[in-house]
């Protein structure tokens, strides 16, 4: 059963917004823009909401600060996500991403934390995840889960290549956290054996017949290329299992 978000909603004194379990609809224009007249809107919190109807989600919000995503069930429709946030400081994402995400201007972001997770059907490379990482030219702090790493690594040279962004970053946080059976089914697939070598894909499942996590959690080489603008900065890692940081200085 679907709930409708209200068509009509002006609430220009609000400030905090979280929705979940909603669905907007797109207007004779093809784009769904729920957001543009909340004029004093600084934080807004999207759960499990889904667009029909429309083409375009867009994001309309001068004011907004904080944003945040989550997305953790599929769904048939595809629109394309545009931010029109030139006040965004912080960013966040949680769950899968099967939607384009785009920024019209991001100068102010600052923060950005990404937990992606890949459908255990997908045989395509998260190539959006390099398109999201080059928009992020100025932000300070970036926090990734092992997951998301794990992804990252499935992008065919991904380490050899190179990034213009990522040049300001000061800190780099991990959070190593268990990977979710339907990943791990995933990078056990034999769809993936072209991008990951026969020997990387077999040590990762005979380690989830074990009932272990794959080691390293961290794929070798992915932080290396998060920080080939930012050498200096510095790398958290978080056992979110254990609660445990493990703070180093990234040399």
């Amino acid at each position: 059963m679907e709930n409708p978000y209200p068509k009509s909603l002006t609430l220009p004194a609000l400030s905090t917004l979280e929705l979940e379990n909603l669905t907007f609809y797109g207007g004779d224009n093809g784009c769904a823009e729920p957001f543009s007249a909340f004029s004093k809107l600084k934080s807004l919190l999207i759960s499990e909401c889904f667009v029909k109807d429309a083409g375009t989600f867009c994001i309309s919000s001068a004011s907004l600060v904080n944003f945040t995503m989550h997305i953790e069930s599929d769904n048939d429709e595809y629109y394309k996500i545009v931010l029109c946030t030139p006040s965004l400081c912080t960013f966040v994402f949680r769950g899968y991403s099967y939607q384009d995400i785009s920024w019209s201007n991001i100068s102010s972001l600052e923060h950005v934390h990404i937990d992606v997770e890949l459908f255990p059907n997908s045989c395509r490379p998260p190539f959006f995840l390099i398109k999201w990482l080059s928009e992020f030219a100025n932000i300070k702090s970036l926090t990734v889960t092992a997951a998301t790493l794990q992804a990252l690594s499935l992008i065919p040279g991904v380490l050899e290549s190179k990034i213009t962004s990522l040049g300001k970053l000061k800190i780099l946080k991990v959070e190593i956290e268990e990977i979710r059976y339907a990943f791990r089914m995933l990078l056990c697939d034999e769809k993936l054996l072209n991008i990951k070598s026969k020997k990387e894909a077999s040590r990762i499942e005979k380690a989830f017949e074990s009932g272990l996590e794959p080691s390293p959690l961290v794929p070798d080489g992915v932080v290396d290329f998060l920080l080939q603008n930012s050498p200096s900065a510095e790398v958290d890692f978080v056992d979110c299992r254990k609660k445990k940081p493990l703070r180093r200085r990234h040399l």
